[in-house]
């Protein structure tokens, strides 16, 4: 949890299952410990069953009653499925902005983002790589397009709204981020991404904001190596000069 202002963040990772949901909601926050605006965020959960819903509208119950205004700032794919299942009228409302950006996969700008991915790949040798685009309702990235990677990569990744890998960091700060040895970097340590890498193996990796005109955040493509290597000084300007056409693409707003 973290309280910045009128805002609290709650963030959730891993399982909803039935037997995580009940310690789980022990050990949230009470309203009287949160601000007036409650956001959740469920990017990082990668699993959801009925017990992650009913948790979802407990804690909706829990802060409105006490008159907090309770959003959900960003979720994936494994939450919006059960939640269109279930059909339930306060979860479906809660969850629509996060619904909308999952219904945008034909965006102008994501076929932009997926040139600038497969040159990057092919400069540097990258076997990895993804593309995310940028929702700003949310706030979040999400997963438009990637290559060699495997299913718990993916829903652990497939939405990012916090600093706890490369693509987060370049989004938040707007410049490019470098990490030579995953297992090592201060960015990593301690956090959940560090296992989900470390499974694949990725070893190195390099994630590149792309920003349209008044630096307009319009995506972030990663490329991963299975091994600690060297980001060479000839590939970050490679990739730089990559980032700043691929957003001389788009119009200003």
């Amino acid at each position: 949890m973290t309280t910045s202002g009128q805002r609290t963040v709650i963030r959730i990772a891993g399982e909803l299952d039935r037997l995580s949901v009940p310690a789980l909601l022990r050990r949230l926050p009470g309203p009287q410990d949160c601000s007036a605006q409650v956001v959740l965020d469920l990017s990082r959960v990668t699993f959801c069953g009925l017990a992650g819903l009913d948790l979802l509208l407990e804690l909706h119950h829990r802060m409105t009653g006490a008159a907090r205004a309770f959003v959900v700032g960003a979720a994936n794919g494994t939450v919006l499925r059960t939640v269109r299942l279930s059909r339930d009228p306060v979860a479906a409302q809660l969850l629509r902005t996060c619904a909308a950006e999952h219904r945008t996969e034909h965006s102008p700008h994501h076929a932009v983002l997926l040139e600038a991915l497969a040159f990057a790949q092919r400069t540097t040798g990258a076997p990895l790589g993804n593309a995310q685009a940028y929702d700003p309702a949310t706030g979040a990235l999400r997963i438009v397009r990637q290559r060699g990677f495997a299913r718990p990569f993916l829903s652990f990744f497939e939405t990012v709204s916090d600093r706890e890998s490369t693509c987060g960091v370049a989004a938040q700060d707007r410049c490019p981020i470098y990490v030579e040895e995953v297992t090592s970097s201060p960015l990593y340590l301690g956090t959940a991404s560090l296992d989900v890498l470390c499974d694949v193996p990725v070893g190195s990796v390099a994630s590149l904001p792309i920003l349209g005109p008044a630096d307009v955040l319009i995506g972030v493509i990663s490329v991963h190596r299975h091994r600690s290597s060297r980001w060479s000084e000839d590939h970050r300007r490679t990739l730089g000069a990559l980032a700043r056409s691929a957003g001389q693409l788009f119009p200003p707003s």
